[in-house]
């Protein structure tokens, strides 16, 4: 495929993930009203490529780095966690939740050249940043690391 193919495929899975969200976010909003319990949620995701990786950040502001699960099985990325309502307040003393909260899981088919054993994750200021090494190709000489 070309470029501009390959631009409106990325557009369409785009347009899908974004209407999904809306329809679990008004799901939940029908679900939650004038409830203050957990509801399902879902984090939103960027994903990039760079020459040597893909890269995916997650937001999970509000979340405890021991509450955030990543497992690679097969081709597969699993992220999942549950982020607690605030604990400040009791239940019964909320006049409005709007933030989400609850168990959210989400599945990423792995790019194909993917070094799954080579995966890591970071979590800094409420996001998640998992970098994909890509496999370097059979006979390909080693690549000159930059020192910043």
């Amino acid at each position: 495929m070309g470029k501009a193919s390959d631009q409106v495929l990325r557009d369409l899975l785009g347009l899908q993930e974004t209407l999904c969200r809306l329809f679990d976010e008004h799901a939940g909003r029908e679900r939650r009203q004038g409830e203050a319990g957990p509801s399902p949620w879902s984090p939103a995701v960027d994903i990039y490529e760079t020459g040597e990786s893909f890269i995916l950040a997650a937001e999970l502001p509000g979340m405890a780095q021991d509450d955030i699960h990543l497992e690679v099985l097969g081709d597969l990325l699993v992220l999942r966690g549950e982020r607690p309502l605030h604990t400040g307040a009791p239940a019964l003393g909320y006049h409005r939740v709007e933030r989400p909260n609850g168990i959210f899981q989400r599945t990423f088919r792995l790019p194909a050249g993917v070094d799954a054993g080579a995966v890591s994750a970071g979590y800094r200021d409420g996001v998640l940043r998992v970098t994909l090494p890509k496999r370097m190709p059979p006979g390909t000489a080693g690549v000159r690391v930059r020192v910043e």
